[in-house]
C-alpha cells in the first residue's frame, strides 16, 4: 500500500513540476517532506487494545457446538460460521449479516471422516487415516480424488484437523497437521506439518517437530499437545505448543526454526505445568481423565489480519472440583486473551471469566472477534449463540 501512494505522489509531483515549470530540486524536496509525514504517521504502533460486547447473533441450529471442527468464512458480502455435522450428514451453514442459516447434505457413499467447507462448489472429504480426500459440491458430485501416501519411512501419518488453522488450502499447496504413530515411540518424535499438492498429487514436504522440551518422558497429554500454526506468508509459519512459553517461527525455505520469547500471561504463576507423566503408559485411568482439568496452558495463538496483531488464548489454572466437590472441567475454566503487536511486542491482558463462552473457537472478523457460547452456557438449548466483540485500539 505504502509503495502504490509513493509511486502515486512522483507521478503527481512530476506533473506538477512539468506544468508549472517548478524546478526538479524543489519538486524531490516537496517528495522528500511528504514521505518523512508519511513515515512517521504509519510507525504509530497501537499502545491499547479492548474486546467489548456488542451484538449476540442466535441461530436454531445446530443445538450443540460439541467438538465439531468449526470454521468462519468472511467476505465482503458476509460472514458465515461452518458447523460440519459428521454424525447428521450435514454441514449447517450460518449467516451472521444476513441473520439465515442454509443446510447441505452430504449423500456421498464415500468413505470420509471430516469435512473442509471452502464454498458451496469445494466441499473436501477426508479420511484423516487412510489420506483419501474426495472434492464434491453441494449436489454431492464427485469432481476429484486423492490419495496421500501416510506411511512415510515406516512412520505411520495421521491427518489432524481439530480447528480451522489446521488445514489451509493454498493455491493448489494443502496444508495439513499430521501426527507420527511407530511401534512405542510418541508423536513428539515425529514431524507435525505436511504440505500436499493438489495438482502434482505429490507431498511437497514433511517437516517441524515439537519443542525438545516435549518428549516421550516427558508429556503434557492431550491438552499439552494440541498446538496450533498461523501460515504467515509463503516462507514463514508460526507455531504455538499449549506448554511451551515461546512460539517458534518455521521458515520453509531454509529449513529452520526460531524461537521468540513472548511476554508471561500474568494469569499463570507457574509454567510450564508439571508433565502428565514420565511413564505415561502406567497411569491409572482417574489420572488420566482429570489431568487436563486443572493444569494451565497456552491454547493457542491467532493472527488478525484486519489489525495486524497476534492474539494468544490463555487457559488459566483452576480446582480439580468445585466446592460441591463435583469436577471442573473447560466451560468452569477461567482464560484471558494477551495481545502483541505485529513484532511480538506485548500490549494487553483481558481476563474472561469461565461458564459462559468458548474460547476453543475464536474467530477473526473485519467486526472484531466471534467466539461461541459454551453449550451448557445457562443450561437452555435455545440453539447455536455466538458473541461479537468489537475491537477498541489507541
Amino acid at each position: 500500500m505504502f509503495q502504490q501512494v509513493q509511486e502515486y505522489l512522483m507521478q503527481l509531483l512530476k506533473f506538477i513540476s512539468n506544468k508549472f515549470k517548478i524546478p526538479e530540486g524543489a519538486t524531490l524536496s516537496c517528495l522528500f517532506l511528504l514521505l518523512c509525514g508519511m513515515i512517521l504517521g504509519g510507525e504509530k504502533k497501537i499502545t491499547s487494545v479492548q474486546f467489548m460486547p456488542a451484538k449476540v447473533y442466535q441461530f436454531q441450529s445446530p443445538k450443540y457446538i460439541g467438538r465439531d471442527r468449526v470454521f468462519l468464512l468472511e467476505d465482503e458480502n458476509d460472514t458465515q460460521i461452518i458447523h460440519p455435522q459428521v454424525d447428521n450428514n450435514q454441514i449447517i451453514i450460518n449467516s451472521l449479516k444476513n441473520n439465515t442459516s442454509d443446510t447441505i447434505s452430504i449423500k456421498s457413499n464415500l468413505f470420509w471422516e471430516i469435512y473442509y467447507y471452502i464454498n458451496k462448489d469445494s466441499i473436501f472429504l477426508i479420511n484423516r487415516h487412510y489420506g483419501t480426500i474426495h472434492l464434491i459440491n453441494s449436489s454431492n458430485e464427485l469432481i476429484d480424488s486423492w490419495q496421500i501416501p501416510l506411511v512415510i519411512d515406516s512412520v505411520r501419518y495421521v491427518i489432524d484437523i481439530t480447528r480451522q488453522c489446521d488445514i489451509v488450502l493454498k493455491n493448489s499447496d494443502l496444508y495439513l497437521k499430521v501426527y507420527g504413530v511407530k511401534g512405542q515411540d510418541y508423536i513428539y518424535n515425529f514431524n507435525i506439518d505436511m504440505i500436499y499438492n493438489l495438482k502434482s498429487k505429490k507431498i511437497i514436504k514433511l517437516f517441524m517437530n515439537y519443542p525438545n522440551t516435549y518428549s516421550t518422558t516427558h508429556n503434557w497429554s492431550n491438552s499439552g499437545s494440541i498446538f496450533t500454526r498461523i501460515i504467515k506468508s509463503d516462507d514463514e509459519i508460526i507455531y504455538n505448543f499449549p506448554a511451551f512459553e515461546d512460539i517458534i517461527l518455521y521458515s520453509l525455505k531454509n529449513n529452520s526454526t526460531k524461537n521468540i520469547k513472548l511476554q508471561k500471561s500474568k494469569y499463570i504463576e507457574e509454567f510450564p505445568p508439571p508433565c502428565f507423566a514420565n511413564n505415561w503408559k502406567e497411569l491409572g485411568t482417574e489420572y488420566k481423565r482429570t489431568y487436563w482439568i486443572d493444569k494451565p496452558f497456552y491454547k493457542q495463538l491467532i493472527y488478525d489480519k484486519y489489525r495486524n496483531l497476534f492474539y494468544r488464548i490463555v487457559s488459566h489454572a483452576q480446582p480439580l472440583r468445585d466446592s460441591l466437590n463435583n469436577y471442573n472441567d473447560d466451560f468452569t475454566r477461567n482464560w484471558s486473551i494477551m495481545v502483541f503487536d505485529d513484532s511480538f511486542n506485548y500490549i494487553t491482558e483481558q481476563f474472561f471469566q469461565g461458564r459462559k463462552y468458548n474460547p476453543f473457537y475464536t474467530f477473526v472478523a473485519k467486526e472484531g472477534l466471534i467466539i461461541p457460547f459454551d453449550d451448557q452456557y445457562e443450561k437452555k438449548n435455545k440453539g447455536m449463540m455466538y458473541q461479537l466483540f468489537t475491537i477498541k485500539t489507541n
